[in-house]
């Protein structure tokens, strides 16, 4: 009886034991966490779940995707309590940091206002700044945590932002709070302080929200420490012209730099156009060095706008154009400014010339027998006429699939010039790329510089295109190489 007994109990035993399910390891994700809710939700306390897990993100040997779960995690159970921000703090000093890993620490560290956060940090992360929750939240914690040696980040961020438009009011706030006074007046000193390396950005963003007379005033009150705020101040008296973004005030600097002695002549006849010529007419820093060949060529008479159109209609009408490419002259005329009218008539001049037809059928041959050549360079106006300066190829820069991008070399010298030249000759036939390309285009008008794009049609004709930084194109006709 007691044998049996036995028996039974040592039976039972092992049936009990066997229906008994081992406790999990503890989570290490959010999906062993939703998990372990459902079967053992008191199996492990909250902070010891966080403490392991914080331990698995600081453990270096661990790879990026696993520390990035167990960080999620973490961040879910502990929210900003505790000492989870500290303990973060020192994974992104670590060199070594993941790169998602810091960004996703940094935006819980700047959210929560929590932890020990350096420049290096803020800018590690603000680049990745994008319209959200996450962005909102840094400005917030630099709002209230001022750091002026990452205004330039924050000033870059803001001029890709329209006005109004996201995050307005606490890019205005954070500004003002690193700068100790308004926003603009922050922007202004910055513009005046040497070292400060968002100058185009600072400016697109006082052009963008400020009034234009308002603005030039504040401008012409301020004592210039810096060659941009020199410049701006003589293109604003003499033009009553703000460079709207950094590409037009490195062209206002490198002009004051240049040629300060016809800023004068050239504002004057800037002037003489808008008052007689045509109302509609604004200037532009691309257009100093048309108005300044004008302005000293005696021999060249001025005319009104319908007079241009008048006689560019004549001309272009009776030239061969590419078909199918686009670019009609009369249909494009109402986009076209003055300075577009004036460009047109010097250039189809240039282009008729026999010796420069003949320049472009020694370029062509040199070309199609792999003779090293440049294929691109400025037009400038001299003595009072448009002439071809090509570059070495060491300064020519194509894109894929032979997209013109000029390099910064030609981006320099161009500040004064014309208009680029490109060519399309190293194939008899080029018709399919006659015309500006749309990375062509946009190249113009983040660069803004006037294009002329020259291309051979068959062996003996080459079309001619010209083009703008708002992106009008315009066919000047086809002509023959020269012999």
């Amino acid at each position: 009886m007691k044998t049996w007994l036995l028996w039974i109990c040592v039976g039972l035993g092992f049936t009990v034991c066997g229906c008994v399910k081992p406790i999990p390891d503890p989570p290490r994700n959010l999906g062993e966490y939703q998990l372990l809710q459902q079967t053992y939700p008191q199996e492990y306390p909250a902070h010891t779940i966080v403490q392991l897990n914080t331990q698995r993100v600081l453990d270096g040997t661990l790879d990026e995707a696993q520390r990035l779960e167990s960080l999620e995690l973490a961040v879910h159970l502990a929210g900003g309590r505790g000492d989870l921000p500290e303990q973060l703090s020192a994974v992104v000093s670590q060199p070594d940091c993941p790169t998602r890993l810091h960004r996703k620490i940094m935006t819980y560290l700047v959210n929560r206002g929590r932890g020990e956060i350096s420049r290096e940090d803020i800018v590690r992360l603000l680049p990745q700044s994008v319209p959200g929750r996450h962005r909102t939240g840094m400005l917030k914690w630099l709002a209230n945590n001022p750091m002026p040696q990452v205004l330039a980040e924050v000033v870059k961020i803001w001029a890709r932002e329209r006005p109004g438009g996201p995050d307005e009011k606490l890019f205005r706030r954070t500004v003002a709070r690193t700068g100790g006074k308004d926003w603009a007046g922050t922007l202004l000193d910055a513009l005046n302080a040497e070292g400060f390396r968002a100058r185009g950005s600072a400016l697109s963003v006082l052009v963008g929200r400020m009034d234009h007379r308002q603005l030039v005033r504040r401008f012409q009150r301020m004592t210039p420490r810096t060659l941009a705020v020199r410049a701006i101040q003589a293109f604003g008296d003499r033009f009553d012209y703000l460079p709207a973004n950094g590409q037009e005030l490195l062209t206002c600097v490198s002009l004051w730099n240049s040629s300060w002695g016809t800023l004068d002549d050239t504002a004057r006849l800037a002037a003489r156009w808008t008052s007689d010529y045509d109302p509609a007419y604004k200037f532009n820093a691309r257009d100093f060095h048309l108005l300044s060949g004008l302005a000293r060529d005696p021999l060249r008479q001025q005319h009104r706008r319908n007079k241009l159109v008048k006689n560019l209609t004549r001309k272009l009408r009776k030239r061969r154009h590419l078909a199918g490419v686009g670019g009609e002259f009369q249909k494009q005329v109402q986009r076209l400014t003055l300075v577009d009218l004036w460009n047109l008539t010097v250039l189809s001049e240039m282009i008729e010339r026999p010796r420069v037809q003949l320049s472009l059928r020694i370029l062509t041959d040199r070309l199609r027998a792999n003779v090293k050549s440049p294929r691109s360079g400025l037009i400038l106006y001299e003595n009072g006429r448009a002439v071809a300066k090509l570059y070495p190829q060491a300064s020519d820069a194509a894109g894929p699939p032979g997209d013109y991008i000029p390099s910064r070399a030609i981006q320099r010298a161009g500040r004064n010039a014309l208009c680029h030249l490109h060519t399309r000759f190293e194939k008899t036939y080029n018709g399919d790329r006659a015309a500006p390309s749309k990375r062509e285009l946009m190249a113009a008008r983040q660069t803004n510089f006037y294009g002329l794009v020259l291309c051979s049609i068959d062996s003996g004709t080459f079309s001619t295109f010209y083009y703008t930084p708002n992106g009008v194109i315009v066919s000047l006709g086809m002509f023959p190489f020269g012999k």
